[in-house]
């Protein structure tokens, strides 16, 4: 036992505590070789200073990559993007040709439709007047 153990042991039992407890106090006390000095903290401090260290370095290092990463992903999607919006105006403008087309068709088709109407009624107009001719002449 070391002296400082034996002191405690000592000192409970002048308290009047019992041999099972004063023992057990003492013993819960490290030794020497348990506790760390002045020189183990250094060796903690100065390995968890180099841990910290690394890992700044490794976090910095992943932080580049990804910011390099986004980049390109930012590119390609910009490219992508761009590629769409061609493929969509060449769509719209296909679509607004064929409707112009379709339209122009149509107005023919309207035009021809009155045209005939027209002249029909024209015709209903002289056959009427003929008709009005006959009988009252």
């Amino acid at each position: 036992m070391s002296a400082i153990i034996k002191e405690v042991y000592d000192a409970f039992r002048s308290a009047g505590v019992s041999d099972e407890q004063a023992t057990a106090a003492a013993q819960a006390i490290p030794s020497n070789g348990e506790l760390a000095d002045k020189g183990d903290i250094k060796a903690v401090h100065s390995e968890l200073k180099s841990d910290i260290t690394a890992l700044h370095t490794e976090v910095k290092n992943d932080i580049t990559a990804l910011r390099a990463e986004l980049k390109n992903d930012i590119t390609a999607l910009r490219a992508e993007l761009k590629n769409d919006i061609s493929t969509l105006r060449a769509e719209v403008k296909s679509d607004i040709k064929a409707l112009r087309a379709e339209t122009r068709g149509d107005m023919k088709d309207l035009e021809l439709r009155m045209t005939i109407k027209f002249f029909a009624a024209v015709g209903l107009a002289v056959a009427g007047i003929k008709a009005l001719d006959f009988l009252l002449g």
